[in-house]
């Protein structure tokens, strides 16, 4: 079994990738293969919108988005962390989720459709205010939809006020672990 773990922070010490590696350690425990992508040190430049990918097989940009591609379609688990940055995702992750669709448009034309991966979320921010995990959530979600992989917003981890600690709440940590531990027992 696969996971694939995209980490959207450029601090592999921040909180959401503190938290994300923690959502792993079930999945180490019960020998499942986790293949780690570090969005701010991937070539992955963003997509034009060309339109490319609706009439031809593949991307006509050529960069680290290859081998993140097969990744996506050999995962059976794909979970992704990030910051918030102004209710959205840093742009080294974003380009990784839009250039994704070269996958929607391979399902749209009848390709051969991946098989179903299920999606895990993690994502911390500084501050708390009403509706600031909107934009990101609403984000998430169609991105997974996007590429054929089942995602319950409810097992969402949405961290607030991580600027107000070093440290992160026993409860999301624990959180984290629960949550990895039913995914990796599916």
């Amino acid at each position: 079994m696969l996971l694939l773990s995209i980490f959207g922070s450029p601090r592999r010490n921040g909180f959401s990738s503190r938290l994300h590696e923690e959502l792993i350690i079930p999945f180490k425990e019960r020998g499942f293969f986790i293949e780690r992508v570090y969005a701010y040190q991937t070539d992955v430049k963003p997509c034009t919108g060309c339109g490319w990918c609706s009439e031809h097989p593949g991307c006509c940009i050529n960069d680290g988005m290859t081998d993140i591609y097969r990744l996506i379609r050999s995962a059976d688990i794909i979970s992704i962390s990030s910051p918030l940055y102004f209710s959205s995702f840093p742009s080294p992750l974003k380009a990784i989720m839009d250039r994704c669709q070269l996958i929607w448009e391979e399902g749209r034309r009848n390709k051969p459709v991946l098989k179903t991966a299920k999606g895990l979320f993690i994502c911390a921010a500084g501050d708390e205010y009403k509706c600031m995990f909107d934009g990101v959530s609403m984000g998430i979600k169609h991105f997974y939809n996007a590429i054929n992989t089942s995602y319950s917003p409810e097992d969402a981890i949405l961290y607030p006020l991580s600027d107000s600690s070093s440290e992160i709440s026993l409860e999301f940590i624990e959180k984290a672990r629960i949550i990895g531990e039913r995914y990796s027992a599916l």
